[in-house]
């Protein structure tokens, strides 16, 4: 019976600690300079953020730790629950950047995980 709680509990609090999802194409919304906004969605069409991972970069306040955190997703793709350990409303830029880091990657390859922006084919 206790196990049976356990889960229940987990299954209700589990989505509580991940991170919701965000189409890295708003991240450039956060440029009011039609130039710096343009860069910003080249940069993020070539880049190609995971989806979770770009809704803790749009948490960074200066541009280039911005930069620097979206290019964590190019080196490893990281479980969206783990990411919610990043998710503190303390952490500064860099203490988020040393964060993401530090967590082991979701799988040995980025391209075994589809991420919730992929777009399928027809």
């Amino acid at each position: 019976m206790k196990t049976i709680a356990i889960i229940i509990l987990f299954l209700f609090t589990a989505p509580l600690f991940a991170i919701e999802a965000i189409s890295p194409k708003t991240l450039c919304d956060r440029f009011l300079d039609p130039q710096a906004q343009k860069n910003c969605e080249n940069r993020i069409e070539k880049m190609n953020p995971d989806s979770y991972l770009a809704a803790l970069c749009a948490l960074q306040f200066d541009d280039g730790k911005f930069y620097e955190c979206l290019q964590i997703s190019q080196v490893k793709t990281i479980d969206p629950i783990a990411l919610s350990q990043c998710d503190q409303g303390q952490f500064n830029d860099q203490e988020r950047i040393s964060c993401l880091q530090n967590l082991k990657p979701e799988l040995s390859t980025k391209s075994k995980r589809i991420p919730a922006s992929h777009k399928k084919k027809h």
